[in-house]
């Protein structure tokens, strides 16, 4: 296998075959054999992007996630690439600024994987002074200006559905939006093509340690095969979210975590015919609410609320959550008389904050946070957008344990996945074609909720979570992924009751 200086120029240009083919995982674990530079442990967009800043320094660097590529927080965001307008009004300039270098990086770097979106924020009398003072501000962060205001008749020509007496006009900006799964294993795709290797449900159960407690490895649980090896790597990193405080080198955090959930309304677009994105303050808080065309859907969101349940179980909406989002939906959309029966799903995410000093959750930082000891690496809080720049901080604390200098990075350009761009239409099975279907199946596929929730967003944009589609595809499903008539009875049922029970529109029934 070619590592480091052994690589030559012909993998600058990775092709479009899939990184997850053949008997890929018995040749990850027989590869892991030999020591590492770098074990990441997690793949999040965090973890993701840690794994491709150690292939391009030209580190021998493997990545392995508990359960699916992108499973937690990084398939379940806001789907947005932005700096963070709300940051300013709590005096987080800094993080701000620096999440908009970020997000025309990333423009410029996937520009068929990160699209401009226009925010409108609509106004009831007159555009007010603070939004308008902070859009400027943004702007100028940004580099570019990109705030505009709509009078009552421009307004309504972009969103004639509204009621005319609502709102007499509208303030907007740029950002951006983005398949944040898609782009995680984009990612992670760059990483190979440079060497790095990657394996979905492999968790990394304890730390490698040697006389003088400083980390040495780790030993992986191979969830499939329920198979165990000790794993040699000279820098673990631990780059798991808000999951990280259980795989700690000393035992203790110096820094917890807080745990905050937030959770979305996915609805269908020809009830909510979007061509933009709205966003309004919540009646009950003032805190900013969304509704943003994504996926030939409509997400409505988001929510933001410490997360008491067990990390083991997989997040979903709770009753206040789904309470507070639908009373600001009919709000903000009164004329369009939307039911409860017309949401399509919910989502839930954990956000990977660290405790801090406040009370309220949306004031908590999120900033991000690096801690290190002896041949050992922790990166927490953050967010999507920033992934690179904390990907190439925790680069310079693995050089320097291993004694290197840091080169530039370089980026790989990958072709896409599978196109998720908005459509005034739903995703569905018409509209993936046959290559974006073979394409998904070969993306390192283990269930059913890997193909329908991440690998595309069937599970997300159908009514029924996709469950007919799966009875038409089943036969080609079986044949690509191997599986008999038992395994997919198994598969099908699994899929169902998860849908059901974390992504259904009222989950916590």
């Amino acid at each position: 296998m070619k590592t480091g200086a052994d690589r030559d120029a012909s993998n600058a240009h990775a092709d479009s075959s899939p990184a997850w083919r053949g008997n890929w995982r018995a040749e990850f674990f027989d590869a892991v054999q030999t020591p590492l530079d770098v074990l990441v442990i997690g793949g999040g967009i965090t973890g993701a992007g840690v794994l491709q800043a150690a292939a391009n320094q030209g580190l021998r660097a493997a990545l392995v996630e508990q359960r699916d590529f992108a499973w937690g927080s990084s398939s379940r965001s806001s789907k947005l690439v932005h700096g963070g307008l709300r940051y300013l009004k709590q005096g987080h300039i800094g993080l701000t600024a620096a999440a908009l270098k970020a997000r025309n990086a990333l423009q410029k770097q996937y520009p068929d994987t990160i699209s401009p979106r226009r925010f409108y924020l609509p106004y009831a009398n007159r555009p007010p002074r603070l939004i308008q003072a902070g859009l400027a501000v943004y702007d100028v962060l940004a580099g570019r200006r990109s705030r505009a205001h709509h009078a009552r008749d421009s307004w309504l020509q972009q969103f004639p559905f509204l009621r005319n007496d609502q709102h007499h006009g509208a303030l907007s900006y740029l950002d951006a939006a983005t398949d944040d799964c898609q782009l995680v294993l984009r990612v992670l795709m760059q990483a190979m093509s440079r060497g790095a290797l990657a394996a979905n449900y492999v968790a990394a159960e304890t730390l490698l340690l040697d006389n003088a407690q400083q980390v040495r490895g780790a030993v992986l649980h191979d969830q499939l095969s329920d198979q165990r090896v000790e794993v040699r790597a000279r820098v673990v990193v631990n780059a798991t979210g808000a999951w990280s405080d259980r795989l700690l080198a000393t035992g203790k955090s110096a820094t917890p975590m807080r745990p905050l959930r937030g959770s979305h309304l996915v609805l269908p677009w020809h009830l909510l015919p979007l061509a933009e994105a709205i966003g309004c303050p919540h009646p009950q808080d003032g805190r900013p609410v969304y509704a943003v065309p994504w996926a030939g859907a409509v997400l409505f969101g988001t929510t933001d609320v410490d997360h008491d349940a067990p990390l083991e179980l997989e997040p979903r909406i709770s009753s206040a959550e789904y309470d507070y989002l639908m009373s600001a939906l009919f709000r903000l959309f009164p004329e369009l008389e939307l039911k409860e029966s017309d949401i399509v799903s919910s989502f839930a995410g954990v956000r990977p904050t660290f405790a801090d000093h406040h009370a309220d959750p949306s004031a908590a930082s999120r900033e991000h946070l690096i801690e290190e000891s002896a041949g050992f690496v922790r990166i927490c809080g953050g967010k999507l957008t920033t992934f690179q720049l904390m990907a190439d901080e925790v680069l310079t604390r693995i050089c320097r344990q291993l004694g290197l200098g840091k080169q530039r990075m370089q980026q790989t350009p990958v072709p896409s996945i599978t196109s998720h761009e908005p459509n005034p239409h739903f995703l569905g099975d018409s509209d993936l074609t046959e290559q974006h279907w073979q394409q998904a199946l070969t993306q390192a596929v283990q269930h059913l909720d890997d193909l329908l929730l991440r690998r595309t967003r069937i599970g997300l944009v159908e009514a029924d979570g996709g469950l007919s589609l799966l009875q038409q595809r089943q036969q080609q499903l079986c044949r690509e992924l191997r599986w008999d008539d038992a395994r997919w009875q198994q598969e099908y049922a699994r899929y169902r009751d998860i849908r059901q029970r974390h992504y259904a529109a009222q989950a916590f029934r």
